[in-house]
């Protein structure tokens, strides 16, 4: 064996020994092992109603471009949202209800090809990610419970959520190590990634005001909200209005503030005694799956009381108050994509089998999700 030889085999086992302490293969076994629970019951339903010709063999009409996937497998991680997502990353915003799909998941598409495959590789390394900081802050039950997450379908469809919990869990992960502008940066980037950034960027700012002062609040916050302004004066320039984004879900969906759960008895009355002028029968699931969202509204206060409270509270008085859709529309997606829940799962026979339970329901919400075509 020569010297070299020898030189780069220490080499290799040394950044092998680097990536086994940084818990990157456990990551690689948990992302392997949420691919099986949540993939595979999709895709074996696609392809028993494709023999049963339940479904069109194509993609669908809006998808354009090559990638390294075969557009027809790819078809279950293309929902509704993805549409927006992909059109913003090849056209930019033409008209003003576009701009309620924030600008960074697109860009990125745009960034790595501008095609749904590389819009999937993104979401997909964007999770494992997360993954990767949730063993770093909570440890491998934190790291299971969110590899198991009920919404585990969305980790790699053509969503925002996995880059937003990717952004969000190395935020907590900067700030609890001390590198507070690394930590402002991507809170900044959250911000251009969902609207619900804000509300995260406004807890953290009370987090570190209760454990280091408002000076240190402030020197993380304000950056980080400067690079979220970067969005409104974008749309102020482009269409003469920096809250454009609120177009769409205000005048379109109706979606309003309200008192915090008043929608939640509203839903249940319709669930119990739906009117007879509207097929209320079609949303008694998705009302049923939503549900769960409040268990993990209350881990992530657990948690992280004061980083959460803002988040909680926006998305819980948040609703859809239109004919169409029922108030609590989205609380499991909106719940289960907000990092800190996972940080409130421990080890032993009780975190077992909160997890056990929790990769149980998102299988059952996944086929859900695919086979009745709606996205909580």
């Amino acid at each position: 064996m020569t010297w070299r030889s020898s030189t780069a085999g220490a080499a290799l086992k040394r950044a092998a020994a680097a990536l086994r302490n940084a818990g990157v293969f456990e990551c690689l076994a948990a992302f392997a092992v949420h691919a099986l629970v949540f993939l595979l019951p999709v895709y074996a339903l696609r392809a028993w109603m494709m023999a049963k010709g339940m479904l069109p063999v194509g993609p669908p009409p809006f998808i354009t471009g090559d990638g390294w996937y075969d557009w027809r497998p790819l078809n279950p991680l293309v929902p509704y949202d993805a549409y927006h997502y992909l059109f913003i990353a090849q056209n930019g915003y033409d008209v003003v209800y576009r701009t309620a799909w924030f600008p960074l998941y697109p860009t990125l598409i745009k960034v790595f090809g501008g095609t749904a495959a590389s819009a999937v590789s993104l979401s997909g390394a964007s999770f494992f990610l997360a993954l990767l900081a949730a063993r770093r802050l909570g440890g491998r039950p934190s790291m299971w419970a969110l590899a198991l997450w009920p919404l585990g379908v969305l980790s790699v469809s053509v969503y925002s959520e996995s880059l937003f919990l990717a952004l969000t869990g190395w935020a907590l992960v900067f700030l609890r190590e001390g590198k507070p502008s690394c930590a402002a940066a991507l809170l900044g980037l959250a911000c251009l990634c969902r609207p619900v950034g804000w509300a995260l960027l406004a807890g953290t700012g009370l987090e570190l005001a209760r454990r280091q002062g408002w000076r240190s609040a402030l020197g993380a916050c304000v950056p980080a909200a400067l690079i979220g302004l970067l969005y409104p004066l974008s749309l102020w320039a482009k269409f003469g209005d920096p809250l454009a984004f609120t177009a769409f879900n205000f005048e379109y969906q109706k979606r309003y503030f309200g008192m915090p759960l008043l929608g939640l008895g509203y839903d249940l009355v319709q669930f119990l005694n739906p009117p007879g002028d509207y097929p209320w029968e079609e949303w008694r699931l998705p009302i049923l799956v939503n549900l769960p969202g409040l268990l993990y509204f209350g881990m992530a206060l657990a948690a992280r009381p004061l980083l959460s409270l803002p988040y909680v509270l926006l998305v819980l008085s948040t609703g859809v108050h239109g004919p169409h859709l029922p108030y609590v529309h989205g609380f499991l997606r909106y719940a289960a994509g907000f990092f800190p829940w996972c940080l409130a799962v421990r080890g032993g026979v009780a975190g077992r089998a909160f997890t056990v339970s929790v990769a149980l329901l998102g299988a059952a919400v996944s086929v859900c999700l695919f086979f009745k075509e709606f996205i909580l």
